[in-house]
């Protein structure tokens, strides 16, 4: 087949992975190994400003669909979708929000290819027109000029006649182990069940035998007796390729598995084992009241799946499920198909072991090595571009940045949830629909608001408005206008909740419903259930924390958990993020290894005496230092007098300060004069100023809110001193 992706790699790409593990693989085509390097260098480079340059080929099922069918059907037409990929040079990602995300139960390994499908991207590529059969869905994929085209494939054979006979090397069979391991692993904790029922069962992955039997195949049921006849045979055509065991059996139907559970108590010359269940494993497609049921009710399929697939031979009649996990094993042609819809392909007899024929197999490894480690959400590539692909990078400063809110050990579990329910709420938000059964929590600034507060005024509340969304199951967004869209500052992560008002729907909110600016009027509104909308300009000294820590049952306070909550709701826009990545690298800084000193020489006045200036700002750098003694020292001011003031005496002195060169004041975002005639970057100090902050490990501050906003969002919120109120309350040695 025709490259055409390996004219644009160098190796330079791959500087941040330890390994691609498709270079191990022998089996694997040059071609698609050509292409997995290709979509990772491509899906690096994709965010919000550049997202329509690419195109994408997305395999998806959602809520809204009449129809995705089960799990085999989903996904097992992975080297065929890869396939059409390479052809039409598309971005191969997957989708899923029926019955739970494909995440809850396998994610991309550590040096695999990434599929995910990240937040903010949702709306754009995987909602719209679908096809579901071959023929159809090639025909409009090579014609089509779209940005992203969706593929619901469905086939008895997972596309693999049509494969063979299109591509030449490996055949789809052949290459199916080694393809599906670099595309998927189970979820941690998949693994961590898998793992305990192998060695619950005493069985090692590649030393035993599986049977599987599709009992209840497009039928309701079948006669009891007929299903104990064909799960006995399974088992029997197992013993024939594994005489000695032990022999794994999984099936759809309970009476199937309990006659197997009575007759391994039996079987004394084999071991036999099987999932003691008391319901039938649960269909992805076909079990009822989908939305009621959690993402953990569907692991026993993946469990049964993986346990056929990490066994040395399988035995599985029909529907594609037994035969995708022969695939997915090591030896796909040790097998035997035992039956079909209607009657018994190949009947089997009991097949003793002697010892003295006894074979020697072999093993795969350990239980625990059989699995590649999953990729997390802040793992290798999980956008660190979609962001800020542009920024010269740093890559501690991203992924600190990304951290996933799943490796949180603060967020609580009401606030997990309420991220997970927004998120699914958000992706169903239609034109059509947006008015039904919805309601909205909007933090607003807008052109026509006299008075909305600095940056701290307008964010620090978030936990506050977290907490009243999540109580009232309302979606949180956030909206400004002036000076300018947040998003030209800050933006959600990847992985994070997305707080971004789609363009069509702000002109029907900007206007709609009570606009709200006190605490007791926000209570109030959200706990209304027939107010669909409210917006809000809240501003108070205390940020809304006093009510939010003495609610009952929130596990946390408003403080500590606003340093791993910032991370999942915020990262800088990619121009911030350079000058903050270049920042650092000049300064020598490491996030969490350097104190800071801010001194905000202008709240509550228009001017200051430059003297007290020059000495209240010398004191910030001392009382810095003596919280982390010899330093770095990070100092920040709304005042350029004041950074100037210590640039001159840290060189003097020879002091390890360092601070942003402005050539005029920071720009307070409410205050600035002549606002509609500036540009975003002349608000960059404001908020590379606060991430700096905000990255210290302790923080010297005086009056207002900025200061101690950067120390809760700091690495030790503990570990800091407040040296100024009006006059100095504490006065620091010196250096």
């Amino acid at each position: 087949m025709k490259s055409y992706f390996v004219k644009n790699w160098t190796d330079k790409s791959l500087d941040t992975f330890e390994r691609n593990f498709w270079d191990d693989s022998t089996i694997l085509p040059q071609w698609m190994k050509e292409y997995f390097v290709w979509h990772r260098q491509e899906r690096q480079k994709i965010k919000p400003s550049n997202w329509k340059q690419f195109r994408y080929l997305v395999m998806r099922c959602l809520s809204t669909d009449s129809r995705c069918g089960g799990t085999a059907d989903r996904i097992k037409t992975i080297p065929l979708t890869i396939y059409w990929a390479v052809r039409t040079k598309r971005i191969l990602m997957i989708y899923w929000s029926r019955p739970a995300a494909l995440e809850e139960f396998l994610v991309p390994p550590v040096g695999g290819i990434d599929w995910r499908v990240p937040n903010w991207l949702v709306e754009h590529i995987v909602h719209g027109q679908y096809a579901g059969a071959v023929p159809a869905f090639e025909k409009w994929l090579l014609n089509s000029t779209d940005v992203a085209v969706r593929s619901k494939l469905q086939s008895y054979n997972g596309g693999s006649l049509y494969y063979n006979e299109k591509v030449k090397g490996p055949k789809f069979e052949e290459l199916y182990h080694d393809l599906w391991r670099i595309c998927f692993t189970p979820s941690p904790q998949l693994q961590k069940i898998i793992l305990e029922k192998m060695a619950q069962f005493g069985i090692n992955a590649g030393n035993y035998a599986s049977a599987h039997l599709r009992g209840l195949y497009a039928r309701k049921n079948r006669e009891a007796g007929e299903l104990r006849r064909m799960a006995e045979n399974a088992v029997k055509c197992a013993s024939n390729m594994r005489p000695e065991g032990p022999i794994y059996f999984a099936s759809d139907s309970k009476v199937a598995v309990d006659h197997i559970i009575s007759l391994a108590s039996k079987k004394k010359d084999v071991t036999i084992v099987t999932m003691q269940r008391e319901y039938e494993p649960l269909h992805l497609e076909k079990s009822l009241n989908w939305q009621n049921h959690t993402a953990s009710d569907y692991y026993d399929t993946f469990v049964d799946l993986y346990l056929i697939a990490l066994s040395q031979c399988v035995a599985y009649n029909i529907g594609g499920y037994g035969q995708w996990g022969l695939w997915m094993s090591r030896n796909a042609s040790c097998f035997k198909h035992h039956g079909t819809r209607v009657q018994f392909i190949q009947k089997c007899e009991w097949t003793i072991f002697d010892k003295v024929t006894e074979r020697t197999y072999k093993v795969t490894g350990k239980n625990e090595s059989v699995f590649l480690p999953a990729m997390n959400h802040e793992a290798e590539e999980i956008f660190k571009s979609n962001i800020s692909n542009d920024v010269e990078s740093n890559n501690d400063y991203i992924s600190h940045s990304v951290d996933s809110v799943e490796n949180s050990s603060l967020i609580p579990v009401w606030m997990i949830d309420y991220f997970l329910w927004h998120a699914k709420t958000r992706e169903n938000l239609r034109e059509e629909n947006w008015n039904i059964d919805k309601k909205f929590l909007v933090m607003q600034c807008l052109d026509t608001d006299k008075k909305c507060g600095g940056l701290t005024d307008r964010i620090r509340p978030l936990p506050l408005m977290i907490l009243l969304a999540a109580r009232s199951k309302r979606l949180l967004f956030i909206q400004w206008t002036k000076p300018f869209p947040l998003e030209e500052f800050l933006v959600p992560p990847a992985e994070g909740l997305n707080w971004t008002l789609p363009d069509w729907l702000a002109p029907n909110l900007i206007q709609h419903g009570p606009r709200v600016s006190s605490l007791e009027g926000l209570v109030s509104k959200t706990s209304q259930k027939d107010v669909m909308v409210i917006r809000t300009l809240y501003q108070s000294n205390n940020y809304g924390s006093i009510y939010f820590n003495n609610q009952t049952n929130i596990q946390v306070s408003f403080e500590d958990v606003y340093h791993d909550l910032f991370s999942h709701l915020f990262l800088p826009a990619p121009p911030i993020a350079k000058i903050v990545d270049k920042y650092l690298k000049q300064s020598n800084l490491t996030e969490g290894e350097y104190a800071a000193a801010h001194f905000r020489v202008l709240h509550g006045r228009k001017t200051r005496q430059e003297d007290e200036t020059k000495h209240v700002a010398i004191n910030a750098i001392n009382c810095a230092s003596e919280l982390r003694p010899g330093g770095p020292v990070f100092f920040a001011s709304d005042n350029k007098f004041a950074v100037d003031t210590i640039n001159d005496y840290s060189k003097r002195k020879n002091l390890s300060v360092f601070s942003l060169q402005h050539t005029e004041e920071p720009l307070h975002l409410d205050k600035a004069a002549n606002w509609t005639k500036r540009s975003p970057s002349e608000y960059y100090a404001t908020f590379v100023d606060l991430l700096l902050l905000g990255r210290s490990r302790c923080l010297a501050f005086n009056s207002g809110g900025f200061g101690t906003f950067g120390l809760i969002l700091g690495f030790n919120a503990s570990c800091s001193v407040r040296y100024f109120s009006k006059k100095i309350i504490k006065s620091c040695p010196k250096w």
